[in-house]
């Protein structure tokens, strides 16, 4: 099911990393495009053979994928 455009996923309006696995039967696919296309300044990544728990399943290519994203995009990092 694709998120509703009234819902909270849609307005974020600094820099986005999504990642999803092409196999997780939860955040499906359709929803990740859908998301992607809502968030203006957002980065979608499907990982192949992998499902709801990319981070687990495919750790370094998950955190590869942030680590480039934070030195794309300097202003997202959060200050200590």
């Amino acid at each position: 099911k694709i998120s509703p455009p009234t819902s909270y996923w849609g307005l974020a309006t600094m820099p986005a990393l999504l990642i999803y696995g092409d196999e997780d039967k939860n955040g499906t696919s359709e929803n990740a495009e859908d998301l992607n296309r809502r968030l203006p300044n957002a980065q979608l990544h499907m990982l192949a053979g992998s499902g709801h728990f990319a981070i687990i399943e495919r750790e370094k290519d998950v955190f590869a994928l942030i680590d480039a994203f934070i030195k794309d995009n300097p202003k997202s990092r959060v200050s200590s």
